[in-house]
């Protein structure tokens, strides 16, 4: 019993000492206070800076999303041009098509008949790669739109 009387005791004159350091029992209270109001304006001040941070974050989106933007628009431009140089191309590989299969029509030597055939084959087999060459492109630019649509 007398070492815990004695551990009380001294527990007691130390916080008795703290009591007199603060300056009593309102000196307590005014610490208290006075610590409070630190905290809330430091709490103030991060909720500021918070708020600053989330401003520079949504501007940090938003020009991530004008870059993201502009890259998908150069690509998607880049694909509407080769597109364009596809569809020529084609065009073109048609004009020699109907040139080669009207030769092979109006030839009455067979084999001459059997030249301009297979060249017409040839053609046609260049066509269906370049079509689907340009297909492949063309998905590209409806995967690019849809990635930025869903983002």
């Amino acid at each position: 019993y007398s070492v815990v009387a004695a551990r009380a005791s001294v527990t007691s004159r130390g916080l008795s000492a703290a009591m007199a350091l603060l300056g009593g029992p309102v000196g307590a209270a005014v610490t208290a206070a006075l610590a409070i109001a630190y905290f809330a304006s430091g709490s103030d001040d991060a909720s500021i800076k918070t708020k600053k941070l989330e401003k520079h974050v949504y501007d940090l989106s938003a020009a991530y999303q004008s870059v993201k933007n502009y890259s998908a628009l150069a690509k998607i431009g880049t694909n509407a041009n080769q597109i364009k140089n596809y569809n020529k191309t084609i065009a073109k590989a048609y004009v020699e098509l109907k040139k080669y299969n009207d030769l092979a029509a109006n030839t009455h030597d067979g084999r001459t008949a059997f030249g301009y055939k297979q060249k017409a084959a040839a053609i046609k087999s260049y066509i269906d790669g370049q079509t689907a060459l340009r297909a492949a492109v063309m998905q590209s630019n409806i995967q690019i739109a849809n990635f930025n649509d869903n983002l």
